[in-house]
């Protein structure tokens, strides 16, 4: 984006996309910049709009630069369709400044854009400034009834031909999902019977069918998803397809989400024989992936697991997680150490342009490789050896005690400095203020221009990030949703919602992983009641395990990060509610969610390529 969409206007200026007067809209013609654009991606109807911005301004023709300007703020907004009451959210956040969002054209800015709704062409300029309207005012009845049209013109011009979504990918992608589904939230708002609302719903299900007559089976799922979201069609039908498309289907993982399709059908239309049949079918593709191991005991752990935990909500299957639970405990004891530490060279004095240069001019799948492996945390033992050094080098700021203050002014740590010969506390005050350093460089040099750059080139969206997630040993799958909401946050810059829906999963993941590897991570209580351990005892108690699997300089990283109350602490202070609202979004919070990330990708790495082939069918 540019630096005038980045920008957020101060208290006493108001933004050149906030300027614009009726006067403005009568005398210039509002659809000039789109008028040869094919496109109903409003990331391309925004980079259109300010580039005749930057013409008119140029030009100094004051009145198109004011409205230009303006229609752009409004494709600028990022697009969340699941989210009935925020459906569109800033595109950029960088610290105390974002780029526009709806709340901006609050008041005569939103009456401007609803006088001149019905002069726009481009249908999915149209929608956009319609819906933001509504959305600011849901008296406006007119313009959701002008929104919802034009979410069907966007979807049927797609569906002919005549325009296109930035992916190309046709009326059958996810950008087609997404439009319909707000169209249905304003369907449903503004009268369920009504002549647009039957339309879209005739749409969704009209496309249900088509994907499952020409077998385009991730299509289907979303098409089916959506329809069974809001009882649309008959879901004895929608089960009849989806079972038709399994036995066509010949990847387990496709047909494990078909099956799903099939059973949450059948049990809305009361077939629950048929619902268990299909819940079982789905539960066994896990056990076939598991077959397909190809020599990893922690692939084969985690999908077993994945089987087992899918058989417990089906009756008469108690006899089969036997089976599957001795063979479990058989490839939980062949499991090495397979989330193996790497290694990873940066030269230093051009660490950003490497950063950007690692991500830059790849598919998208690749660049989200080399952004989960820009940065390497040091050894225990260097990290000691350095704070050493550090102490040798300047005694005397080891000799004294040493407090730190939160942002209210309470003590969170204390040491006493050298006491006795014993240096330890001193150590691990300097391997913090070392490590600190150390994470606000990589999030600096490293995390935030490699993100900027992928976000600048690529429309990251949940499928891309959900199917790392599905994948990855290190999600639990009740939990995939979550950490796929939570990094679709981190990489559009929404760090406060990234890092408090991130970080309290980590302690989760982490019981995860042991489990898969045998070991108990309950502690029973005096009155015989159990309880899963917390990060602290996790990294107190089983530290040798969790080195075993993840490597020392990982476990090291995440205590210093989320744990060692000398450093940022985040877990804790996070569980607390003790986060500032600038501690929530700062470097550490940045490169918490980072190393979150990076969790999830590396047991990925020998199969990449495989997963970034499944993503791009």
């Amino acid at each position: 984006m540019n630096n005038e969409a980045e920008k957020q206007a101060s208290p006493n200026e108001t933004p050149k996309w906030l300027e614009a007067t009726a006067e403005d809209f009568q005398a210039v013609d509002i659809n000039k910049p789109v008028v040869e654009v094919s496109s109903v991606d409003t990331r391309q109807l925004w980079s259109a709009y300010t580039e005749y911005c930057k013409i008119s301004a140029n030009e100094q023709c004051e009145a198109q630069t004011r409205v230009y300007a303006m229609l752009a703020a409004v494709c600028s907004f990022h697009f969340r369709p699941s989210n009935y009451e925020e459906p569109f959210e800033p595109m950029m956040r960088l610290g105390d400044r974002r780029s526009p969002a709806p709340t901006d054209f609050k008041g005569e800015p939103a009456k401007l854009l609803a006088g001149n709704i019905n002069r726009i062409s481009n249908p999915a300029v149209r929608a956009r400034v319609a819906d933001t309207v509504w959305l600011l005012d849901r008296k406006q009845a007119a313009a959701a009834i002008a929104a919802l049209d034009a979410y069907i013109e966007v979807i049927n011009a797609v569906r002919r031909g005549s325009h296109s979504f930035l992916s190309g990918a046709g009326v059958h992608s996810a950008d087609t999902t997404n439009h319909l589904r707000r169209g249905i939230y304003i369907a449903r708002s503004i009268g369920w019977e009504k002549e647009q609302s039957l339309c879209i719903r005739a749409l969704v299900s009209e496309l249900r069918a088509e994907a499952a007559k020409i077998q385009n089976h991730r299509s289907f799922q979303r098409f089916a998803a959506l329809d069974l979201d809001f009882r649309i069609s008959d879901p004895s039908v929608i089960a009849a397809e989806a079972e038709e498309l399994v036995e066509k289907e010949d990847d387990y993982y496709s047909q494990h989400s078909l099956y799903h399709i099939a059973a949450r059908a059948h049990r809305l239309a009361k077939n629950e024989a048929d619902c268990n049949r299909n819940l079982l079918s789905a539960a066994e593709c896990l056990v076939k992936i598991a077959d397909n191991h190809g020599g990893s005991a922690l692939f084969e752990s985690h999908w077993l697991e994945c089987a087992i935990k899918e058989m417990h909500r089906i009756p008469n299957t108690r006899e089969r997680r036997r089976q599957l639970k001795h063979r479990l405990v058989d490839a939980q004891a062949e499991i090495y150490d397979e989330l193996s530490s790497f290694s990873h060279t940066q030269d230093i004095s051009d660490i950003v342009e490497d950063s950007r240069a690692a991500v830059r001019n790849k598919p998208l799948m690749a660049a989200l490789y080399s952004f989960s492996r820009l940065s390497q945390a040091p050894s225990p033992k260097q990290l000691e050896e350095e704070a050493r050094k550090i102490i040798a080098e300047h005694p005397l700021s080891s000799i004294f005690a040493t407090t730190q203050y939160d942002s209210t002014g309470k003590p969170v740590y204390r040491d006493k400095g050298i006491e006795d010969d014993d240096d330890g506390a001193v150590v691990q005050r300097h391997i913090a203020q070392s490590e600190n350093f150390r994470r606000s460089l990589v999030v600096d040099g490293c995390i935030e221009p490699a993100r900027l750059a992928i976000i600048d080139e690529h429309h990251v969206d949940e499928d891309a990030i959900g199917i790392i997630c599905v994948h990855s040993p290190f999600v639990p799958q009740e939990r995939i949703s979550i950490y796929t909401n939570g990094f679709h946050s981190f990489f559009h810059g929404d760090i406060i919602s990234a890092i408090h829906t991130l970080v309290p999963q980590l302690e989760n993941s982490l019981r995860h992983v042991l489990r898969l590897r045998g070991h108990d991570v309950t502690k029973l209580n005096d009155d015989m009641t159990q309880e899963d351990l917390g990060l602290s005892v996790l990294l107190a108690k089983l530290r040798t395990e969790l080195d075993a699997i993840f490597g020392d300089r990982m476990i090291t990283d995440i205590d210093n990060v989320f744990n060692n109350r000398a450093g940022p602490n985040l877990r804790n202070r996070l569980a607390h509610g003790l986060l500032s609202d600038g501690e929530a979004r700062s470097r550490d919070a940045i490169y918490g969610c980072w190393l979150i990330f990076q969790l999830c990708c590396i047991p990925l790495y020998p199969y990449w390529d495989r997963i970034s082939s499944a993503y791009e069918l």
